[in-house]
């Protein structure tokens, strides 16, 4: 008798357990994955900025280049200025 109260029971009380663990997956997945869009947007504009900081980059490379030779030429220049004014002493 016993058993049959307890085969009873569990033949309840077992659907409802099934019904409150999907909605709680279905909960969890949810948040999963409004957790993967947020990444995935954080992931993009993460890239946009690596992309601009890349030109900027690439740009500070470019103007050290123009300002090393810019010293290297006034370095000539004054070179042969110097030289200039030892001949004529």
């Amino acid at each position: 008798m016993l058993i049959e109260i307890l085969s009873c029971l569990l033949a309840v009380i077992y659907p409802i357990l099934l019904i409150v663990d999907i909605h709680q997956q279905t909960k969890t997945q949810k948040k999963v994955d409004s957790l993967h869009e947020n990444l995935k947007s954080h992931q993009d504009t993460c890239n946009a900025l690596n992309h601009k900081l890349s030109a900027i980059v690439n740009d500070q490379g470019t103007f050290n280049e123009a300002v090393t030779r810019n010293m290297e030429t006034q370095w000539s220049a004054i070179h042969i200025i110097v030289n200039q004014i030892k001949e004529k002493e």
